[in-house]
Order: C-alpha cells, then sequence, then structure tokens
C-alpha cells in the first residue's frame, strides 16, 4: 500500500487495490475494534476518488514539507538560546548552505608530506599504561599535556573500533607511537603540542570545517568548530599504514552578541 502511495501514475487496477480489502479481511479479526480507524476509513473510502479528482497522492502529501520542516525549523531551533528565534535561524541555515556548497567542490587528492619535528616520546601498545601513568606523574609536564596522557588509550581505542580493530586484540597487533612536539602541514602552516617552544608551552588551537550533515548536532561559527591540540601522534602498526593523528580538545563556541565571542574550555 505505501509503495503504491508513491507512484506517480495510476491504473485503475492500481486503484482498487489501494482500497486494501485483502488488508482489511485479514487482520480485521485481530483488531478489538475490528480496524474502525479513521484514517483507515479515510483511504478505504475516500482515496480512490481523490486520485480521480486530483491525480497521484504524492502530489499533495505533506511528507516532503514535514521533513522540511524537521530540518530547517526544528532543529535549527533546538541550538538557538530561545532569543530572537528568526534571527538565529536563519544564520544557522545559512552556515549549512555555505557548508554543503563548499563540501561539494572537488578536493585535489595530492598527497600531503607532513614534517614532525622533535620526538618528544615513543612506547608501544604492550607498556602502553606504565608508560602513559609514568608520564603524568611527571611534575613538569603542563596540564595539557597531562589530560592527552590521561584520555590517550581511551580515545584510541574508539578510533580503532571505528575502524573495526578492538584494542583489547593488541597481543596480535605491534604497535609503537611516537609523540611529537609539532609538525607541519600542508601550506607551511606549524601545528604544536609541546611542553617548551623557546622555553615556553604551545598548545596550538585550530579550526574544523564541519561536515554539513552533523552541521545541527555542534554550534559552530559560521560552519567552523574549535579545538586545543594535546598530542600530536604517529602510529606504526604492523599490518596496516602509519596513522597520523592529533589529540584534541574541543571547544564549546557560543556568541551571543556579533563580534562579541566566547570560547569556554569544555572536554568534548
Amino acid at each position: 500500500m505505501y509503495l503504491l502511495s508513491r507512484k506517480e501514475n495510476y491504473e485503475e487496477s492500481d486503484v482498487t487495490l489501494l482500497q486494501a480489502k485483502l488488508f482489511i479481511e485479514l487482520f480485521k479479526e485481530h483488531s478489538k475494534s475490528e480496524l474502525q480507524f479513521p484514517k483507515l476509513h479515510s483511504w478505504v473510502f475516500h482515496i480512490c476518488s481523490s486520485i480521480h479528482e486530483f491525480g497521484a497522492i504524492n502530489g499533495y502529501t505533506t511528507e516532503t514539507y514535514e521533513s522540511l520542516h524537521k530540518d530547517y525549523v526544528k532543529k535549527p531551533y533546538k541550538l538557538t538560546n530561545k532569543k530572537e528565534i528568526e534571527k538565529q535561524i536563519m544564520k544557522i541555515i545559512r552556515r549549512k548552505a555555505i557548508i554543503t556548497e563548499s563540501s561539494s567542490k572537488e578536493i585535489p587528492k595530492t598527497s600531503i608530506a607532513l614534517k614532525y619535528s622533535k620526538k618528544l616520546y615513543e612506547f608501544c601498545i604492550q607498556n602502553a599504561e606504565i608508560y602513559i601513568q609514568t608520564r603524568m606523574n611527571d611534575p613538569d609536564l603542563e596540564k595539557e599535556m597531562k589530560l592527552g596522557f590521561e584520555k590517550f588509550l581511551e580515545c584510541l581505542d574508539v578510533y580503532l573500533d571505528f575502524y573495526d580493530r578492538k584494542l583489547s586484540e593488541h597481543k596480535e597487533i605491534d604497535m609503537i607511537f611516537h609523540i611529537y612536539g609539532g609538525v607541519m602541514l600542508k601550506f607551511g602552516s606549524i601545528m604544536r603540542a609541546t611542553n617548551k617552544f623557546h622555553k615556553k608551552p604551545i598548545f596550538s588551537n585550530i579550526a574544523v570545517e564541519m561536515n554539513a550533515d552533523e552541521i545541527f548536532e555542534y554550534t559552530s561559527d559560521n560552519g567552523i568548530c574549535f579545538a586545543q591540540v594535546l598530542l600530536i601522534t604517529e602510529i606504526i602498526m604492523n599490518y596496516e599504514e602509519l596513522m597520523h593523528l592529533a589529540l584534541v580538545q574541543w571547544y564549546d563556541f557560543t556568541s551571543s552578541i556579533i563580534n562579541d565571542k566566547c570560547i569556554n574550555n569544555n572536554n568534548k
């Protein structure tokens, strides 16, 4: 019945099937009300005449508009602070449009040569917990790097599970971790996460362009979210290519007044 309702053109035999006589005959005895439902009554007794008069059902269904209402009103509304709602909703929709447009552009598939700076730490999966605990007990370690080590194995587990590789099966995995103080990315930009850079700690802040499908799940600034780098890692495994990963602390970004922006340090 549902598939028939989606058709754009009907033959008379299709219209007869839409009266659902067989459906009622089969399930009537299993219903306490003998299928006396208003919607079913409307379907059985009025749908055929409606098709004859107005044409295909999907020409006057509300399904499309309900979907648009959900994507462009309900979801954006949840992201507002309930003040000047219409303006905020329009800004959120505009951001979604910007991201959709930018993500549709073809990105050239060129290899990116990563140039790491001084290697700070090296350890393997077998002694990871002991090594990390030792580093966290170091009084000279900055709080950002301590937080990175504290969350390292937990985040790595989630990341590997994403690729259906369980960290709990590490006995069969030869995994070595390199922690670097910095790395040069494409176009010459440098990302750092180190306790000492010219005798001062530095942990880079980065901007993340959000996927258009996730835009309504985050509060962003024109489709951009922000994070602070805690650890820069290179992972060497015996069965896979090198993994180049950065462990970051997510920022919640809020803006109540234009050009008056506040960034709150919240772990994500």
